[in-house]
């Protein structure tokens, strides 16, 4: 059986995490029979904790929402969403860095945290109120073929 896990580097609250917990992610892959994203995050009682990361490819999770796992640290459920939004962008290949520096700049000055998993892979996570705007911004950037972008709610 064939598993495959992926880490979070650099978390964007790193320093309020003291625990890693996982989430098995629904897969169609031929290559491995599961997948996995370890996400760093902080205990709050036995088994209950909070996010520290914005999540690659978990869906329906966001940074700073508590969780509640099974024994083995597993998330089971969202107990107490955050308010925060997650957005994930793939910007590819595109040899245009000057427009990803000022795509990332935007992105800050809207208030948004940002954590990279790669240089083509970026998570993006704001308040909902913040939510429509953000992915206004996103889809104006898809549009003009800079990035492709998904939201981390299904």
């Amino acid at each position: 059986m064939k598993k495959k896990t992926f880490q979070h580097l650099n978390p964007i609250w790193e320093n309020e995490a003291d625990s890693v917990i996982a989430i098995k992610l629904s897969t169609n892959s031929t290559d491995y029979d599961y997948m996995w994203e370890s996400l760093w995050s902080k205990q709050v009682s036995k088994n209950r904790f909070v996010i520290c990361c914005i999540p690659f490819f978990a869906h329906n999770l966001s940074l700073g929402d508590e969780v509640f796992t099974n024994e083995d640290l597993l998330i089971q459920k969202v107990m107490l969403p955050s308010g925060q939004m997650t957005f994930r962008i793939w910007i590819g290949e595109s040899a245009d860095t000057n427009s990803h520096f000022m795509l990332v700049e935007e992105l800050t000055k809207m208030g948004c945290l940002l954590e990279w998993y790669s240089q083509n892979l970026l998570a993006i996570s704001c308040a909902e109120k913040d939510a429509q705007r953000v992915a206004d911004f996103l889809m104006d950037n898809e549009n003009m073929g800079l990035i492709i972008y998904e939201t981390g709610k299904m």
